[in-house]
């Protein structure tokens, strides 16, 4: 339903805008955002930044950790660092069972000067 909405040959910030239009009136929930992110990565995929944010389509819209994980991965192999980045991915690492790589991911986030740990992962660390 959602790709009958996609304007086609478009550049990389109309569908990058285009997503975050919807992400901001339906929420991360959005098929919509989503083919749109992923239209803007095929125009630009050397840009980590729409990786991260479709990777917080997957997680916070529709708990798909899998395919999360992997976004969220690409966008750090791409260079996109953001403590917020590792974050995310160790919030995926928590919800699939993988606590050691959440670890890792949590102590990688606090080095890169992310300090909010709203689903207190901390509380969770070891075990």
């Amino acid at each position: 339903m959602a790709k009958k909405r996609i304007v086609a040959n478009q550049n990389f910030n109309f569908y990058f805008n285009k997503a975050w239009q919807y992400v901001n009136k339906n929420g991360e929930k959005s098929y919509d955002a989503i083919v749109n992110f992923e239209q803007a990565i095929k125009r630009n995929p050397t840009n980590g930044g729409p990786y991260s944010d479709l990777g917080n389509c997957y997680r916070g819209g529709f708990q798909c950790f899998s395919k999360a994980k992997y976004n969220y991965s690409k966008a750090i192999e791409l260079g996109y660092t953001e403590g917020f980045v590792y974050y995310n991915r160790a919030i995926c690492y928590y919800e699939l069972k993988q606590f050691e790589l959440m670890n890792k991911d949590l102590t990688m986030a606090k080095n890169r000067g992310w300090n909010s740990d709203p689903y207190n992962l901390s509380g969770k660390m070891n075990k």
